[in-house]
């Protein structure tokens, strides 16, 4: 005789790979019972699972059932679950449960870092749209986004708000958020510097003559997708700046394709060009074509 204790039911269905299974059985002839087995789909569960664990659980006192206990790892898909007894002449087999395995979805979440520095503290570097042009990306990823990610999580980062020690702060916050399939987007409008080989986002607090010290060098990018990629997630790189280009895209991304980083990346211009904002759309040119692209198809 043998009765399946767990699961429970005609039907159940689930969303984890584990599956207890517990049975119970006692000999019913004078032969003793030597072994008992969960089946999956009829078949022996060693057969088909990646992982079985055994428990034995002895009986109390004098009672004449044993009890066994098994945690197995199923293939997604459904499946019939019993459990035989067997003696040295015969078995016997416990009733049926059907069991659907249904791996959940993976969640993702889309972070979005959006900034923008129009005010600096040296006022000849001074913009007009690069908040806007912030705004206006924020704007478009949350509204492209819905349906496409569980979680839309969004680090605005303005003016005063953008020196070096905020961007270079967001950058690890962002960095250690993410997790496995997240996508990683950081949108920058504002102007960028060339010192020698370096390209530097020229943050809030930086001026030309200290970029060395108080911007955020290319470096630092560099390392935000390394921390991005050692989670799993994937990254895209939007930068609206005058000689955005200098960072040598075609090196880098080559650099981070050899190690799988999963990074895409964009800029406005090349090393020697310059980048333009217009008031006829109220914006930066490339965050308007980025713009047109995402919100329209255009």
């Amino acid at each position: 005789l043998v009765q399946l204790l767990a699961p429970r039911g005609r039907r159940v269905k689930q969303d984890q790979e584990t599956l207890v299974i517990k049975a119970r059985a006692k000999a019913q002839g004078k032969e003793p019972l030597v072994s008992m087995q969960p089946l999956i789909n009829g078949a022996p569960a060693g057969q088909l699972t990646k992982a079985i664990e055994v428990v034995a659980v002895k009986p109390e006192g004098d009672a004449p059932w044993i009890e066994r206990q098994w945690t197995i790892s199923l293939q997604p898909g459904e499946h019939t679950i019993a459990v035989r007894a067997s003696t040295a002449g015969s078995h016997a087999y416990s009733q049926t449960v059907a069991v659907e395995y249904a791996p959940a979805k993976a969640k993702r979440t889309l972070h979005l870092l959006a900034i923008g520095v129009a005010k600096y503290e040296q006022p000849t570097l001074n913009l007009k749209y690069p908040v806007v042009d912030a705004e206006r990306m924020i704007g478009v990823f949350k509204s492209r986004g819905v349906g496409l990610f569980d979680d839309i999580r969004v680090t605005p980062l303005y003016n005063e708000a953008a020196d070096q020690r905020g961007i270079q702060t967001a950058f690890k916050q962002i960095a250690a958020s993410a997790k496995m399939n997240d996508l990683v987007v950081v949108f920058y409008s504002g102007h960028g510097h060339r010192v020698d080989e370096s390209f530097y986002l020229v943050s809030h607090d930086a001026h030309l003559q200290n970029i060395r010290e108080r911007g955020v060098v290319e470096d630092d990018i560099k390392q935000l997708c390394r921390n991005v990629a050692g989670k799993g997630a994937k990254m895209i790189i939007m930068i609206d700046a005058c000689r955005s280009g200098a960072m040598r895209l075609e090196r880098l991304t080559a650099e981070l394709a050899t190690d799988d980083f999963r990074v895409a990346m964009m800029a406005s211009s090349k090393g020697d060009q310059l980048s333009w904002e217009h008031s006829q759309f109220g914006g930066g040119a490339f965050t308007q074509a980025l713009y047109l692209g995402l919100h329209d198809g255009e």
